[in-house]
């Protein structure tokens, strides 16, 4: 087990350091979910997190476990009747192919259970050309581009998805859209609904509408442009979700990574979104209170059993889903970690 890593069930527990947010946000199923997450995956954790809609006094919660590669070969564990995931894990720790070659860690994601089944969802990282070079991989940046390229694919088709040509041009699409400053961060598959395929995109913030509008996101670019005006806090790069291929939505998910470095001070940043997003009804003001009063960083008080002794807790970043017709939403995700992923 890579140190800093644990059994993810070890810290699902009651009174550990994230229940009281928890219980604030109106919403404690995503233990529960957590449970599900773990014995579906059965690969020690790195990290584990929660997703939280923001707007209702009390909604749901979804449940998410980051698995490092070199956990996962180590395990020597598939996942537990989750063919889409166990073809991932077996893929991925094989040591042969682009996915193994150029992912070094994945998140799986359980939905709260009245929107899935019971497969988690899987996201993984493409490792960035700079991770790529402190290794010893010396390509160009079009050469390191296509190798993310082929490492997407690869990690589609070992989850199960039917690549055919319409999802390949979709994402062939996504990767030339992107300018030389643009990255590809990760892939992500959606096991626990209808497998709709998504990107995870950085980019600067000049580049926005136009990729958008290369990936058949025409619709939406204003309303985009509006969600960062607002707010973005003025940053050059923004972080995007796309749906790519076959039964894509129109749907774009604007992330705010409550780390970034802005021009006012990190608490001065949370205070600042989460008044906007109160004002504009998209969070509940008694949510925005909790988070804001939670501390973003917390050592655990208590020993716990098959995990790191200083567990870090943060706020990590939300995001604003906008749809054509539909009023945008927020999220707002939280983290445990022992080792800094």
């Amino acid at each position: 087990m890579t140190p800093g890593s644990f059994a993810a069930a070890a810290l699902l527990g009651d009174e550990k350091p994230w229940t009281d947010i928890l219980r604030a946000l109106g919403a404690t199923e995503g233990v529960a979910q957590g449970r599900r997450a773990a014995s579906a995956v059965d690969v020690p954790a790195a990290a584990i997190g929660f997703e939280c809609r923001l707007a209702a006094i009390r909604s749901r919660i979804d449940f998410g476990m980051l698995v490092l590669a070199a956990d996962a070969i180590s395990a020597g564990r598939s996942a537990n009747g989750a063919p889409g995931i166990s073809g991932f894990l077996r893929r991925w720790t094989t040591g042969d192919g682009p996915l193994a070659e150029e992912s070094p860690y994945a998140m799986f994601e359980m939905d709260a259970a009245d929107r899935g089944g019971a497969t988690p969802s899987v996201f993984f990282r493409l490792r960035t050309a700079r991770e790529a070079a402190a290794v010893g991989v010396g390509r160009t940046e079009a050469e390191h581009r296509d190798c993310l390229h082929a490492a997407a694919l690869d990690g589609l088709r070992a989850s199960g998805a039917d690549c055919g040509e319409a999802l390949q041009a979709g994402i062939a699409q996504a990767f030339a859209s992107l300018g030389p400053d643009g990255r590809v961060l990760h892939v992500g598959r959606m096991l626990g609904r209808a497998g709709q395929v998504r990107l995870f995109v950085s980019l600067p913030h000049a580049e926005m509408r136009s990729f958008l509008d290369a990936v058949g996101l025409a619709r939406i670019v204003d309303s985009a442009a509006e969600i960062e005006r607002r707010y973005g806090l003025g940053r050059a790069r923004v972080e995007l979700q796309v749906e790519i291929g076959p039964g894509a939505s129109e749907r774009v998910g604007v992330e705010f990574p409550l780390h970034h470095p802005v021009a006012v001070t990190r608490l001065e940043g949370f205070r600042s979104l989460f008044a906007a997003l109160a004002a504009d009804g998209l969070c509940a003001p008694e949510k925005a209170a909790a988070l804001l009063a939670w501390p973003g960083f917390r050592v655990s008080a208590k020993p716990l059993a098959a995990a790191p002794a200083g567990l870090m807790c943060a706020l990590s970043h939300v995001k604003i889903a906008i749809q054509p017709g539909r009023p945008p939403s927020a999220k707002c995700y939280f983290s445990a970690s022992g080792a800094r992923c």
